[in-house]
């Protein structure tokens, strides 16, 4: 799909759509486009389907929203020169049944292809309607999403905000990040270690040794002597871990 837009004429060419529609052609009044500006007409080109016939598919669609008219170009038939044209005058009211013989035309090279009656003639004329007001829609769409864009590319050329590569360490925070958490990790690798043997040591009870020396019947020698040992044990585990963290404020 593309947009091209000169002045006041826009152009739009579509691909794949289930309505074969490949090109739209809107003409505004002169000036500034905006949601609101005026269409003058619309043009719709569209392909053939093998399954419709040639003087029921229509190849080219002129919708003159200002004039009030319908202009429309059939496919050519099988082995004919001219294509089929019909043209209609919109009624006031919008209603197709207000259609009257003066206010339609319509040329037919296919002499085997009947003349419309007038109840075929509103049914086309109600579909035509549609379809207008349906392109219509599409049109403030485009007009509306046009704008957006570009708005959005005038903040962006005025605001640029550059993205680092991921691959760029210095100035991609994220990697800054990570690489300051890995440098803390390896600064305090053997703080973390020695502080999970302390956690161990702490967990042992520094009394079990002594308690196969204690009994019921011991005297108060014996109980004094059991007191100052593990007592001595205990201030030389605390010189020894006092000692550690006296060599790691030193370094």
């Amino acid at each position: 799909r593309s947009r091209k837009i000169t002045g006041s004429v826009w152009r739009e060419e579509f691909d794949d759509r289930p309505d074969l529609l490949h090109v739209r052609t809107v003409t505004f009044v002169p000036g500034d486009v905006t949601h609101s500006t005026p269409i003058q007409l619309i043009e719709e080109e569209y392909g053939y389907c093998e399954d419709v016939e040639a003087h029921n598919a229509i190849q080219r669609r002129v919708f003159h929203i200002i004039e009030g008219r319908i202009q429309l170009l059939y496919h050519y038939g099988r082995h004919r020169l001219l294509q089929p044209t019909r043209s209609f005058i919109k009624p006031a009211d919008r209603d197709p049944t207000s259609l009257t013989p003066d206010m339609t035309q319509g040329f037919q090279p296919d002499p085997s292809v009947p003349e419309p009656t007038m109840a075929v003639l509103w049914a086309t004329l109600g579909e035509e309607l549609e379809a207008e007001s349906l392109a219509q829609e599409e049109v403030r769409r485009a007009v509306e999403e046009t704008h957006t864009l570009r708005s959005t590319r005038t903040s962006e050329e005025h605001n640029i905000t550059l993205l680092p590569d991921i691959f760029d360490t210095k100035r991609n925070q994220t990697v800054q990040t990570i690489l300051q958490e890995r440098q803390f990790r390896e600064a305090h690798r053997e703080e973390e270690v020695q502080k999970k043997k302390d956690e161990r040591e702490g967990k042992v009870d520094i009394i079990a040794p002594y308690l196969p020396l204690a009994s019921e019947g011991m005297s108060l020698a014996g109980s004094e002597l059991v007191r100052e040992t593990c007592l001595q044990d205990l201030q030389e585990r605390l010189a020894i871990r006092a000692n550690l963290m006296q060599d790691r404020l030193d370094q």
